[in-house]
């Protein structure tokens, strides 16, 4: 199935159905999207350039899959996208490219996932304010290790397993507010 004919659609609600799979195409034509909810379904990846052609999407609402792979190219094209919530998904790493090019990207949400590290995935994402990786596997955190990040504000990490932190590792985060850290171990 497409979404065609519709040039005028800014919100598309998919909540709550079975869906397991994105077909790549079927947004392509939605040229006023804003805002897509795809929660509570059963996707377990996101595919090459599935939202790639969504020049206007400001928010992907993909909380409550399955989603355990993401492809590095599965945002690419997406410049004016500003939240993305995947929350409660079966991620247990990320790619270091498939952040690349979101530079309106302020709201990142990961918590919930199995994620066991914090690699170099956020290089690029300057306007970046609200980094959400609570209840996640991460154990440690590096030198530097948001450096990349320079309008950070606001960090979770609480829930995780985090029993070593780098002397170093808020070096260079200089705008950040808020961090919670509570609840590791």
């Amino acid at each position: 199935y497409r979404f065609e004919g519709l040039p005028m659609l800014n919100y598309l609600y998919l909540s709550y159905n079975r869906i397991s799979t994105i077909a790549a195409g079927v947004f392509d034509d939605l040229e006023s999207i804003t805002h897509i909810y795809i929660e509570y379904n059963r996707i377990t990846s996101l595919d090459r350039e599935v939202f790639s052609r969504l020049k206007t999407l400001t928010h992907l609402y993909l909380r409550n899959n399955k989603i355990s792979s993401i492809d590095p190219e599965a945002f690419n094209g997406m410049i004016k996208l500003e939240n993305i919530y995947l929350n409660n998904n079966r991620l247990k790493s990320i790619n270091t490219e498939i952040f690349n090019g979101l530079t309106s990207l302020s709201n990142l949400e990961l918590n919930s996932n199995e994620i066991t590290s914090i690699p170099t995935v956020f290089y690029g994402l300057s306007n970046l304010l609200y980094l959400r990786m609570s209840n996640n596997q991460i154990s440690s955190l590096s030198s530097n290790q948001f450096a990349s990040l320079p309008n950070l504000r606001t960090l979770y990490l609480g829930w995780n397993k985090i029993a070593s932190i780098d002397p170093e590792t808020f070096d260079g985060s200089f705008n950040i507010i808020n961090i919670e850290l509570n609840d590791n171990l």
